[in-house]
């Protein structure tokens, strides 16, 4: 039988779908630099903000957006960054091939690295840069200039995107997680020349020996379970119902 669906149980619905996927990957940013990925392009389909994608199988893409987020304590947006050493690699079941990364708002200063193309990490995809605390195959992403981190996050804390690069999804099945490796040192620790940025006005420079920077939140494939897809087909019926009252319904056995 078809079952319609009144303007406040779309709302219900809609409400509902937005919560699950909220839930999804939370991420916070702390004081310092976090280095954040978002998915932001591509034919895969793309959820809570970017955290998190939606295989359409070998040969779909992924357009992956490189965000340094910096933080101060002042309540004014007046944080910059000015050098990152990293690179990025995927874990997990699901094949990424990783390419074509491209500096972004000015981040390709003398002696900037577009980092190595290569399969650094031996899990049979292609990643963006290389193991260790070499200077050998990393990113590295340099303004002439600090640069202002002049997109509002929160309160204090702002970002400034710095990079782009694409994936390609090379297997039918499986779960990947993607995320910013940052350069250490030879023991695994922090490294002064792997990043520095400026907060708060200060006068100071800061760099992870002197402040705090790592990786963001991953971005990660999503393989929804049948109620989540149910809510998101909720989410699309809802929408035409509040666009054509009384048109939308739902097929019931």
């Amino acid at each position: 039988m078809i079952t319609p669906v009144s303007r406040r149980a779309a709302r219900r619905l809609v409400a509902a779908a937005a919560t699950t996927l909220a839930t999804l990957t939370p991420f916070s940013a702390d004081a310092g630099l976090i280095m954040d990925l978002r998915a932001i392009g591509g034919s895969a389909t793309i959820l809570n903000g970017g955290k998190n994608f939606i295989s359409a199988g070998p040969g779909s893409t992924i357009t992956i957006g490189v965000f340094a987020r910096v933080s101060g304590t002042n309540g004014i947006h007046d944080e910059t960054v000015q050098d990152i050493f990293g690179s990025f690699a995927s874990t997990g079941s699901l094949l990424l091939n990783m390419g074509n990364l491209q500096p972004v708002n000015a981040f390709d200063a003398s002696s900037y690295q577009l980092g190595s193309v290569q399969d650094f990490d031996s899990d049979g995809d292609l990643d963006i840069g290389s193991a260790g605390s070499t200077i050998t195959g990393k990113w590295f992403a340099r303004s002439g200039a600090p640069t202002s981190a002049g997109t509002p996050v929160d309160l204090n804390t702002g970002e400034v995107q710095v990079a782009v690069f694409n994936m390609t999804v090379m297997s039918s099945t499986g779960a990947a997680s993607v995320n910013f490796i940052p350069r250490t040192n030879s023991t695994g620790g922090n490294l002064s020349v792997s990043a520095v940025w400026f907060q708060d006005n200060d006068g100071h420079s800061y760099t992870p020996t002197s402040g705090s920077y790592g990786p963001g939140a991953p971005v990660t494939s999503f393989v929804p379970e049948p109620a989540a897809l149910g809510l998101l087909s909720l989410g699309s019926i809802a929408l035409c119902a509040r666009r054509r009252p009384g048109k939308c319904s739902l097929a019931t056995p």
